[in-house]
């Protein structure tokens, strides 16, 4: 299909050269390949990026207080709760351990045998903590320090922010800390708060520092803190900070503090064994650390802000967002929903939630470097190719290393041909295709342009005739080729077949086209014949024989004739002997007479040739030498014979050499004495040697040393090639310095490192040790699904090593439905998904719709390329083919076709190649079926272009209610148009009907009786779906039967046959012969000749003679039968 096209478009290419006779190259349509693209589907599955901007978690921490007027949970218990002030405190749950009753309402306070409250510090490793602290006081007898009352009175303690302090809502942390209401159910304070400051005046609670500075430094190790020591009550309270605080390997989880009261006002006497005293209070305090999630999270936030999503596959950009939102919504705060005042357990429980804390966040910064380590692994590269029309071929990520899929170049190779020759363009990609993806791409196919190469046409051109000129046309031979080579022939005269006018006969010129060696004979412009030019060439004297006379001869031929005759003289001759001529070496002898009357001669006595009697004339000199005598040459002038005379002696005593030089051997050469003769130039060779072969001419090349070779210096003798070497360097060896690695060790293995000589380019390779990388593992975390447990599988992104851990058990399916739509191009179905996992299954399948395309025809013009763009309606989906290729400039002709016929350029120069060929006028051209059923033609005549000749239509059956036309074949014709109407001026042609060419006849139905109807035929051929015109008929009437008219059964003519002299004329006397009834005339009997430069005729029937040849008169009627008559012009 493709060569179909490729040769069609030649010939098409061709066809527009021959219709505007001008230079014309033509411009590559490229058929590469549709375009295929992943950009769209591949950028659809990226999710949205997190924000750049990352906001810490903070804490809050919680007391519970038994209360007996606050909320009551569903065992009974009531709890009032306060919250305190700090951001860096998740949990502060208090354990209960005491059957007595906790509430003294009397004394308005809370009676507790043991308390147990607990802490859990989020510390980010860069802001300052304010860590609560609470503290109990006992009530003590003063008398007895160690005496243990069942009363403690709660006191809180934090650090003193007094901007956190004032911004409290809860009456516990304000810093009118005894005004509070809570205390007491009738209001009034408890017994125990009468100072709102501690003795020294300070903020009731402890300096900041005191904790960060331990955290962040190590200072205080050991060391005992006093908060209570002064008070009325002398309570004592106690701030124990353990020996060092340092994170667990996994860098989580701190060692424990403590802190405790106890009730010893010397703080001395407290050590760390007293910590669980069952009779005293102590408190632990757990540090997480949460300065990886944040140091994680902020490192994420800026790098998004720069990050390229593109430049990663979806998957690993989606696993890298999981992984940042992960740690952006990680929030501790939930794994310590408070379960205060329950059981003694709950001391414990802290720390299993604290572990899974610590654990999560090991988890999620893991699973953040997993995900970060694999984005800089899954590099993806935009890889696309561009046709030589700028049009987009294909358009793809590719991941790093993958291999390219180079889209098929245009095969589709373009036949570019013009006047000088032709060409096939091919195609290649620039710049060359790299086999794996490394670098964004965009390829673009760029064509090959070779040297044309020359037409290869045929021996003979082929002729056309149209409006009166004479053309030729020839097609290049070569099959991939097709160029035609058109133009109108250049007339000039034909010498060898011409021939000039003479006295007696017309010129004939003969007139041959200088290109393609067409002619005709030119009668119009011949010279006609030009009569003789007798001119005197000689007067004959009358002799004893013959008569005398002037003798005239033409000046332009050999014709001669004799004027002014004189009769022969009276008598017989009267010879007498005039003299005798001699026989020489090359002619005869002879005795020579003459008339005494007429002076006639006549040779007598003939004597024999004498090859003695020459005539030598000197021609030459040649010298004497000492060798040789001297002489002169002589020649005969008649028969070229030669003789020596005067010949010479040689010179006396011989040659006289002298020494004249010394020519010495060489190696190919002898060597020689030259002696010259002092008398006569001569000269010999003496003394001869023989060949010298060390005589020889060298000529020195210095070849260097290299790394292997030696060099040396070589003598080549440039007269016998001989050569010697000498001079020898030793080789300098290789010098191997800067070695390289080469990249090829492995996880387990040392590679190699290779070097290349500083002075050449031999390499050298030698063992890199040490050059073993180890295992590089990225974590692939494959979750748990409804069917299938989760687990890590770890693989050396270098080697593949593969291993696997970290197994969990699988959670189960619950599946959510969702329903597609069938689309043009996917069928729909309905997709079921489990919410829990990754497990898919798809039923309900139906069938795509398909494309539902509308053309949108763009036609070409004389500067671009016209195409179709197909446009889905239901999708939008388009593309665009159909390219139809820049259009030359319309010669009229071809303008005035493609108005008439409404059609494209490309159309517009086939149909007038059509014409050229069938010779085809204009005016029959122009009969198109806009046209013939336009108004009629003034007075109803015929249309300008038709011809009787070429398309003889006629009615044969007439009835009632129909009328049959028939018609002859017209040459190469495809079909024929029938256009009929009722008779009138004003009434206007409809096609009747459209026939195939082998039809040739119509019957017109359902008409009206006794009606005359009129009838136009046009023979027409299909150019690409048009209806060309290639003859039309005269117009012919005729009327159907049961009205007062008829038509003519025949024409009568008085002539059918006449011969006339150019320049004479002829009268036709013509007559219709009626069928039955009379005849409606709508026209006269009408006249039309088969060649006007023969004879013409005009309307009343009478010819005029042109030039000597034969034609046709048609005579016919008004309803299509005729009569011919046969024209000689002598």
């Amino acid at each position: 299909m493709k060569e179909t096209f490729k040769k069609l478009f030649a010939c098409l290419m061709a066809l527009i050269m021959v219709m505007t006779v001008t230079p014309f190259t033509a411009v590559t349509a490229s058929a590469a390949e549709a375009k295929s693209s992943n950009i769209a589907e591949t950028e659809a599955k990226y999710k949205k990026a997190p924000s750049t901007t990352f906001t810490a978690k903070k804490g809050m921490s919680e007391v519970s207080w038994l209360n007996s007027s606050e909320v009551t949970t569903t065992e009974g218990t009531t709890y009032k709760q306060s919250f305190a002030p700090s951001s860096n405190v998740l949990y502060w749950p208090s354990a209960y351990v005491g059957t007595t009753t906790n509430l003294d309402g009397s004394a308005n306070r809370l009676n507790f045998k043991m308390f147990y409250p607990s802490a859990v510090l989020l510390w980010d490793g860069k802001t300052d903590v304010y860590m609560p602290i609470m503290a109990l006081a006992q009530n003590t007898l003063k008398s007895n320090p160690l005496a243990f009352d069942s009363g403690r009175t709660i006191f809180y303690a934090a650090p003193y922010d007094l901007e956190r302090l004032n911004a409290a809502t809860s009456p516990a942390h304000s810093t009118d800390f005894y005004a509070d209401e809570w205390r007491g159910v009738t209001g009034s304070k408890n017994e125990n708060f009468t100072l709102t400051r501690y003795s020294d005046g300070s903020t009731f609670g402890f300096a900041a520092e005191v904790l960060t500075s331990f955290i962040f430094k190590g200072e205080g190790a050991g060391k005992c803190y006093n908060f209570g020591l002064s008070m009325e009550n002398d309570a004592a309270s106690f701030l124990h900070v353990d020996s060092g605080i340092t994170f667990d390997s996994n860098g989580y989880l701190a060692k424990k503090l403590y802190w405790t009261t106890n009730s010893y006002s010397d703080p001395e006497q407290f050590n760390t064994s007293q910590d669980n005293n069952s009779w005293q209070s102590s408190s632990t305090i757990y540090v997480v650390n949460y300065e990886p999630v944040a140091d994680a999270a902020n490192e994420a936030a800026e790098y998004l802000k720069t990050l390229v999503q593109t430049d990663y596959t979806p998957d690993a950009i989606n696993a890298y967002y999981d992984a940042v939102a992960a740690l952006y919504d990680f929030d501790p705060n939930t794994y310590f929903d408070q379960n205060d005042g329950k059981s003694a357990t709950d001391v414990e429980d802290i720390a299993v939630r604290v572990g899974k804390c610590t654990t999560e966040i090991k988890k999620l910064v893991d699973n953040y470097n997993v995900a970060k380590k694999n984005l800089e692994n899954s590099k993806q590269y935009r890889i696309s190719f561009t046709d030589v029309n700028g049009d987009p071929v294909a358009d793809h990520y590719y991941k790093a290393g993958e291999t390219i899929i180079q889209p098929k170049l245009d095969s589709d190779k373009f036949i570019n041909t013009d006047p000088e020759g032709h060409y096939t363009a091919s195609y290649k990609w620039q710049p060359a295709i790299s086999a794996t993806a490394t670098a964004d791409v965009n390829y673009v196919e760029k064509a090959v342009i070779p040297v044309k190469t020359p037409h290869e046409y045929p021996a003979n051109y082929t002729h056309v005739y149209q409006d009166g000129k004479y053309a030729h046309t020839r097609k290049c031979a070569l099959s991939d080729c097709g160029y035609i080579d058109w133009a109108y022939c250049t007339f000039v005269k034909d010498e060898e077949k011409s021939k000039d006018a003479t006295c007696t006969t017309d010129e004939i010129l003969v007139k041959k086209c200088s290109v393609c060696g067409q002619s005709y004979t030119d009668n119009v412009n011949n010279k006609k014949k030009l009569n003789h030019d007798m001119q005197l060439v000689k007067t004959v004297a009358p002799t004893c024989a013959d008569e005398g006379y002037d003798l005239y001869k033409c000046s332009r031929c050999d014709v001669t004739e004799k004027r002014n005759i004189v009769p022969a003289i009276s008598g017989s001759h009267d010879w007498q002997f005039t003299k005798t001529v001699a026989p020489t070496c090359n002619e005869k002898g002879y005795d020579l007479y003459t008339c005494k009357k007429c002076k006639s001669t006549k040779k007598e006595n003939i004597q024999p040739i004498n090859p003695s009697n020459h005539k030598f004339i000197k021609t030459n000199t040649v010298p004497p030498t000492c060798t040789t005598g001297g002489y002169d040459v002589y020649t005969c002038e008649r028969c070229g014979k030669t003789e020596h005379r005067n010949e010479v002696p040689a010179i006396a005593g011989g040659h006289t050499y002298n020494f004249t030089k010394t020519v010495a051997p060489t190696c190919t050469e002898q060597g020689y004495d030259v002696y010259t003769c002092s008398k006569c130039g001569s000269t010999e060779k003496r003394n001869v040697k023989p060949i010298d072969s060390s005589n020889h001419n060298y000529t020195i090349t210095v070849s260097a040393p290299t790394c292997t070779e030696k060099g040396y210096t070589k003598h080549t003798c440039s007269r016998c090639g001989n050569t010697y070497n000498d001079n020898y360097i030793n080789a300098s060896g290789h010098s191997f310095t800067n070695y390289v690695l080469d990249g090829n060790a492995t996880c387990t293995q040392d590679g190699t490192m290779t070097a290349q000589c500083d002075k050449c380019n031999e390499t050298n390779t030698i063992p890199a040790p040490g050059s073993k990388l180890g295992h590089d593992y990225a974590q692939t975390v494959t979750p748990a699904t409804c069917v299938s447990g989760g687990y890590t599988t770890y693989v050396c992104t270098r080697c593949n090593d593969t291993y696997v851990g970290n197994y969990v058990d699988a959670i189960g399916h619950s599946y959510n439905n969702v329903v597609t739509p069938p689309t043009c191009t996917a069928g729909g179905y309905t997709t079921h998904t489990c919410v829990k996992g990754d497990s898919t299954y798809v039923d309900s399948q139906t069938s795509p719709l398909g494309h539902s395309y509308t053309a949108t025809v763009v036609a070409a013009t004389t500067t671009s390329q016209g195409y179709t763009v197909y446009t889905c309606t239901r999708c939008g989906a388009n593309y665009v083919s159909d390219y139809t290729p820049v259009l030359p400039t319309l010669t009229p002709n071809e303008n005035k076709i493609a108005k008439e016929y409404g059609v494209d350029a490309k159309t517009a120069q086939e149909i007038n190649y059509i014409f050229i060929t069938n010779n085809v006028s204009s005016d029959t051209a122009s009969l198109t079926e806009s046209k013939m059923t336009a108004k009629p033609p003034k007075g109803d005549g015929d249309y300008k272009g038709s011809n009787f000749g070429l398309l003889r239509a006629q009615t044969t059956k007439l009835k009632k209610n129909s009328v049959t036309v028939k018609w002859n074949k017209v040459k190469n014709a495809d079909g024929y148009i029938v256009y009929g109407a009722k008779c009138g001026a004003k009434s206007k042609y409809k096609v009747l009907k459209v026939v195939s060419g082998k039809t040739t006849s119509y019957t017109h139905k359902k008409l009206k009786k006794g009606t005359y109807y009129k009838y136009n035929i046009v023979a027409f051929k299909y150019v690409n779906g048009v209806k060309v015109t290639l003859a039309a008929s005269k117009k012919i009437h005729a009327t159907t039967l049961g009205g007062k008219y008829g038509v003519a059964k025949a024409v009568k003519l008085n002539k059918s046959k006449v011969k006339i002299k150019k320049g004479k004329t002829f009268k036709i006397k013509a007559s219709e012969i009626k069928k039955d009834k009379k005849i409606k005339k709508h026209r006269a009997i009408c006249y039309e000749s088969s060649n006007t430069k023969i004879a013409t005729v005009n309307s009343k029937g009478k010819i005029k003679a042109k030039k000597k040849g034969k034609c046709t008169i048609y005579v016919y009627a008004q309803n299509g039968v005729y009569k011919t008559v046969k024209v000689t012009v002598k």
